[in-house]
């Protein structure tokens, strides 16, 4: 299993946090780099990239830090990852941090990414918070592969992407 790891810039720690987990447990993984620059011309052979290197990945895992769900790169990147039909589709992982006042038994959805609070309702996205996710980790993220392969599952994905605003993107 190989996993894209969808993080916003103000959440790098919690990023770190994630791929040394993965790599204890030996789980492959993708992120886009912490020095992506988003203003400059090379922005569309990011998106050509990141596209290649998502159909190598079986699952997505978007870490949802207070200010994730304003992010176009991360809804650029959730949209590119609910396209298609079943096993052509990346299953969802939503890890909600710590620096959310909310947890996933208890969302506060006017700021959650709302691309994923259209899949949430059909159990196509597998929620966890970040600090418990080191117990379940290989079992969420099968879960969130299955849910990818199955073809009764509807996914939504017909919002368009959030508009990239160049020169002034990326500031958190």
């Amino acid at each position: 299993m190989k996993v894209f790891i969808s993080y916003n810039k103000s959440d790098v720690k919690y990023k770190d946090r994630l791929i040394r987990l993965l790599d204890d447990a030996n789980i492959l993984y993708y992120c886009v780099p912490e020095d992506m620059d988003y203003n400059s011309q090379e922005f569309e052979a990011y998106r050509k990239a990141f596209v290649k290197e998502l159909g190598y990945c079986d699952v997505v895992i978007c870490l949802i830090g207070k200010d994730t769900y304003s992010k176009t790169h991360v809804d650029f990147e959730l949209n590119e990852a609910l396209k298609g039909g079943p096993s052509s589709r990346k299953g969802i992982v939503a890890l909600m941090l710590d620096s959310r006042k909310d947890n996933k038994e208890n969302i506060d959805y006017r700021t959650f990414p709302v691309r994923l609070v259209d899949n949430i309702r059909n159990s196509y996205v597998v929620i966890e918070n970040f600090d418990s996710f080191h117990l379940t980790a290989e079992e969420v993220l099968e879960k969130a592969r299955i849910q990818s392969l199955i073809s009764f599952i509807p996914v939504f994905n017909a919002r368009m992407v959030l508009p990239f605003r160049l020169k002034e993107y990326y500031a958190n």
